[in-house]
């Protein structure tokens, strides 16, 4: 064999397959997004005289917040852009069908605040938070934070499920497809305020949930509504942190109670509780015999076709 088909098949060799291009880029989106965010603000905050630096921005609120909430279009608008160089511009691949989006949409939604309002029911019987009128609550900032939540929930849903989820299954099987999705996503709170081991292992089963949610409804404008949907009730409206990310101007102030913080979740927010884990399970539990169902009926009418 000559040295130069040495080097071509040494080349294909280390050539990253399809499924890892797709992984990559899409992580690298997730990187970038908030990075152009940043950039646009400080431009912003430049033209206005504003004299704040990059390192300020970060630490700053609002400025910090709405950094974050103004990535996650950009970010959305990146993954589009992989899409239609990796997937011939097909969104159904995305999960993203072009029937009845309004239906989706608005059951995304309600699924998304039955969930979140269950959460903090169920905390609230067992008396581990209170609640109270915010009165640093701001109309305005409120509307803002509901579409910042939307694109946020979408992103990350397009993200772990249209993309991690379904590349890891096309070259796996769909358990290790859900765990490893779910376990990127846990991974990604890492640096959160207030994290310890129990929010990442609720933030596991979270992906999971989802993971389930997005396999028995193969909808992605449902999922991604449904997540933007558990943000804005525990965040915006209850006033729960949000990954350990307080929102000043909620509607509401859910506090934890003291001594009760390992069920509550604390600093972490409603999502980094033991009542966060139980509850996870039983509607994970709940999504397992809906995809079992659903599979065999899939399975009677094909036999009858």
């Amino acid at each position: 064999m000559s040295v130069k088909q040495t080097k071509i098949q040494n080349k294909r060799r280390f050539r990253p397959n399809r499924t890892t291009t797709i992984i990559i880029l899409s992580l690298a989106a997730f990187i970038l997004g908030p990075i152009v965010s940043l950039f646009l603000v400080y431009g912003t905050t430049t033209f206005l005289n504003i004299e704040m630096g990059l390192s300020e921005l970060i630490i700053t609120t609002p400025y910090n917040m709405i950094i974050s909430m103004l990535g996650y279009p950009i970010i959305l608008y990146f993954l589009i852009i992989i899409n239609n160089k990796m997937y011939e511009k097909d969104l159904t691949k995305f999960g993203f069908s072009t029937k009845n989006i309004g239906s989706k949409i608005a059951k995304g939604i309600v699924i998304g605040t039955i969930l979140a309002m269950s959460l903090y029911l169920s905390s609230t019987l067992l008396s581990t938070v209170t609640i109270s009128v915010n009165s640093n609550s701001n109309t305005l900032i409120i509307l803002l934070f509901i579409i910042g939540f939307f694109f946020q929930g979408m992103a990350e849903e397009v993200l772990m499920r249209s993309i991690i989820m379904k590349e890891i299954q096309n070259k796996t099987n769909l358990i290790i497809a859900i765990v490893s999705n779910s376990l990127i996503f846990s991974l990604f709170h890492l640096s959160a305020p207030g994290v310890t081991a129990l929010p990442v292992i609720n933030l596991f089963l979270f992906g999971i949930m989802f993971s389930l949610i997005y396999y028995t409804t193969n909808n992605m404008w449902l999922t991604g509504f449904a997540h933007g949907a558990w943000n804005i009730v525990l965040g915006v409206f209850i006033g729960t942190e949000i990954s350990g990310q307080v929102i000043e101007n909620s509607l509401f102030r859910t506090i934890s109670t003291p001594f009760k913080t390992t069920l509550s979740g604390g600093d972490f927010g409603l999502e980094g509780g033991l009542v966060m884990s139980v509850f996870t399970i039983i509607i994970i539990i709940i999504l397992i015999f809906t995809a079992k169902k659903l599979t065999y009926l899939g399975k009677i009418k094909r036999s009858i076709e």
